[in-house]
């Protein structure tokens, strides 16, 4: 097993689901915002928009791990925890509703799209996007733009979309 770039899940607490995020550090420690027992409930049957954001040492959210509900901050911890940098030589796993780990998946509602930015988005950022389909094309922070609004069984990043099948 490699180590978490950035994690975004939830843990069961009492019937209930509690979200987090988390990455493993440099030092292997695992760095975690909310999760059980930390009063981050997602309300059954209501769509929410969720994002994590891990902004490094840089601007005044510098070293934090934010967790955003509807576009607004609900948790946040500072650390001085290094985030291990992407190795270009190993892929990067992406995982969409688990964490690569079986029994460790969403087992019950929808995922509408999910995004991945290769900066650390603010509040006023979360919020512009978040209602918005986005022009993947020209985006240069937007490493992976994946919608599962087309039917299919297939999932589609909309930054590299296929190419058409040469006939």
């Amino acid at each position: 097993g490699g180590k978490a770039v950035l994690e975004l899940g939830y843990e069961e607490d009492a019937g209930t689901a509690c979200l987090y995020a988390s990455f493993d550090s440099l030092d292997n420690r695992v760095i975690k915002v909310g999760g059980a027992g930390k009063n981050c409930v997602l309300p059954a049957g209501v769509w929410t928009h969720v994002a994590a954001v891990w902004s490094p040492g840089f601007g005044d959210q510098a070293s934090s791990l934010r967790i955003y509900l509807n576009g607004v901050m609900e948790f946040a911890l500072t650390t001085n925890a290094v985030m291990p940098p992407v190795d270009s030589q190993r892929p990067t796993r992406v995982y969409l509703a688990g964490n690569g780990l079986a029994g460790q998946a969403m087992t019950s509602g929808f995922l509408d799209e999910t995004r991945v930015w290769n900066a650390a988005l603010n509040m006023n950022s979360v919020l512009l996007n978040r209602d918005s389909i986005l022009r993947a094309s020209g985006n240069n922070m937007l490493l992976a733009y994946f919608r599962y609004d087309d039917g299919g069984e297939d999932i589609e990043d909309f930054c590299y979309p296929y190419a058409p099948d040469a006939a």
